[in-house]
C-alpha cells in the first residue's frame, strides 16, 4: 500500500460516507485489490474508527455472490467498503445488508489510474446533474436511445412505478450504496420492454475492458438474444452462456454524468465520464427490477441521443437537463378528464406557493420534484390547493381556470400521478 492512497481513504470515509464516532466499517477486499482496501482499513483506523477486515476469494463474475461469511460479516456492521476485482454491488447479499441499514461503499476492480483520479472529488454541479437525471427517468414512461453507431433502442421506464438510482457519491443514509468515482443515474426499464439495438463502442465488463471493435447488442422483449463484434464479443458470449438464469435481462439503462471522467477500460470510472450511457445485463434486483442473476454486466456506449417521452434528455452526448414539455400542463389536450379525480396529499408537498411531487429513489432516499415548468408550478400549486380545498368541486375549478386549462392542469396532475 501506498501512502499516497490514505487520503483518497479518508476523503471517501468523511465526505461520501460521513462515518460518525461509534459506528463499525468492514473492508472487503481480495488479492488483487489488497492495497486499495488496506487504505481504506488503515485510513479508518487513523480517523479513530472501529474496523473489521475481511480477505475474501474472488468471485466468479460482477454480481456474483461472496461467501456466505462475508455476506453475515456485513449485516453486524453500519457501514460496509467493498475493495474488490468483481463488482459485489448487484448481489443478494448486498441487498440484505442494505435491508438493515448498512449502508455500502462499492469499488470494484480498482487500479491506481482510477483510484487518484479526480473524477472521485464530489462537487455540487456533478451531484445535481444527477439528481435531475434520475428525477426525469422516474418521471417519464418511455425512452428511446439512439447514436450514429447504429444504437436504436426503445424501454419502458414505467412512470413513477419504477424509481430511478441517484449515485451522486453521498452515501450518508441507512440502506444507501453507491460508487466512487460517483455520477450517474440509473434505472431499471420495466420487464419484457426493451427492444432494439445497442453498439458499445468505448468498454464493457465481464473481462472486456477498451472495446477496439464495437459490440452490437441486440435485444427482444426485454432479453439479449444476440451480440456480435470480434473475439470480445465471443468471450461475452461465453460469460452470458455459463451464467445462470436471468443472465441476458435487460436489467439497467444509465447515463454518465461525472465531467472528470474519462474512459480507461474501467468500468467504475468508464461508466461515470459525462456523455455516456450505458446498459446493464443480468440482475436487476438491487436496482429496482425484479429479475435475479449471479451475475451483472455493463456495456458502455458514447454520444446518445436520449429522448424521454418523446422530449430529448441528450442529443449527441450533449445533456438538455431543462424543462421538459411533459412538464407543462399547455402540452396536455383539453379534452374532458376520465377517471378519478381525487387529490393525492400523501405524494404532495407545497412549500411557498410551488407544488412538490415526492419520491424515494432505488437506493431509499428521499427527494422532491417541482410539479411543473419554471414558468407554471404556481399556477399547478394554486390549482392543486383548490382540488384539495373543495372536495373536488368540478364548477370552483371551471370558474378559476376556464373549461380548457382546467382539464389540462388535471392531466398534468394525473402525469404526476397526484391524482
Amino acid at each position: 500500500m501506498k501512502d499516497i492512497y490514505l487520503p483518497v481513504a479518508e476523503k471517501a470515509i468523511e465526505g461520501s460516507l460521513k462515518v460518525q464516532q461509534g459506528e463499525v466499517i468492514l473492508v472487503i477486499t481480495d488479492q488483487p485489490s489488497y492495497a486499495f482496501g488496506e487504505a481504506f482499513r488503515k485510513a479508518a483506523e487513523k480517523m479513530g474508527h472501529h474496523v473489521l477486515s475481511i480477505i475474501t476469494p474472488l468471485t466468479e463474475t460482477d454480481g456474483a455472490e461472496p461467501l456466505k461469511a462475508v455476506g453475515e460479516a456485513m449485516k453486524n456492521v453500519d457501514v460496509a467498503i467493498a475493495i474488490t476485482r468483481n463488482s459485489l454491488t448487484h448481489c443478494i447479499a448486498i441487498k440484505e445488508a442494505r435491508a438493515l441499514g448498512v449502508r455500502l461503499l462499492s469499488m470494484p476492480n480498482v487500479n491506481e489510474r482510477l483510484f487518484l483520479s479526480p473524477a472521485l472529488l464530489l462537487n455540487q454541479e456533478m451531484m445535481e446533474r444527477t439528481i435531475r437525471a434520475a428525477e426525469l427517468f422516474t418521471i417519464a414512461r418511455k425512452l428511446r436511445v439512439k447514436t450514429e453507431l447504429g444504437t436504436d433502442m426503445t424501454m419502458e421506464l414505467g412512470g413513477w412505478t419504477r424509481p430511478a438510482g441517484v449515485d451522486n457519491g453521498l452515501i450518508d443514509k441507512p440502506g444507501l450504496v453507491g460508487n466512487l468515482p460517483a455520477g450517474e443515474a440509473l434505472i431499471s426499464p420495466l420487464e419484457h420492454t426493451g427492444n432494439g439495438v445497442i453498439v458499445a463502442d468505448c468498454s464493457a465488463s465481464g473481462g472486456s475492458g477498451l472495446l477496439t471493435e464495437p459490440i452490437k447488442l441486440f435485444f427482444k422483449n426485454g432479453q439479449l438474444v444476440d451480440l456480435t463484434g470480434g473475439p470480445k464479443a465471443e468471450a461475452l458470449k461465453l460469460v452470458f452462456d455459463q451464467s445462470g438464469p436471468g443472465a441476458r435481462n435487460l436489467a439497467e439503462f444509465a447515463i454518465g454524468l461525472n465531467a472528470r471522467a474519462e474512459i480507461i477500460g474501467n468500468i467504475l470510472l468508464d461508466e461515470k465520464k459525462l456523455g455516456t450511457a450505458h446498459v446493464g445485463i443480468g440482475n436487476s434486483e438491487c436496482i429496482g427490477g425484479n429479475v435475479y442473476s449471479n451475475s451483472h454486466i455493463d456495456a458502455i456506449f458514447s454520444r446518445p441521443t436520449i429522448y424521454l417521452d418523446g422530449e430529448e434528455l441528450s442529443v449527441a452526448g450533449n445533456l438538455k437537463l431543462g424543462d421538459k414539455g411533459f412538464e407543462n400542463y399547455q402540452s396536455y389536450s383539453g379534452q374532458e378528464f376520465s377517471g378519478n379525480i381525487k387529490a393525492r396529499a400523501d405524494l404532495a408537498q407545497i412549500k411557498g406557493d410551488v407544488l412538490y411531487r415526492t419520491w424515494r429513489d432505488v437506493w431509499g432516499k428521499n427527494y422532491l420534484t417541482r410539479v411543473g415548468t419554471a414558468k407554471t408550478n404556481k399556477l399547478v400549486c394554486r390549482f392543486f390547493q383548490i382540488l384539495l380545498n373543495t372536495n373536488c368541486n368540478l364548477k370552483i375549478l371551471h370558474e378559476q381556470f376556464g373549461q380548457q386549462d382546467k382539464w389540462k392542469l388535471l392531466r398534468l396532475l394525473r402525469y404526476y400521478e397526484l391524482v
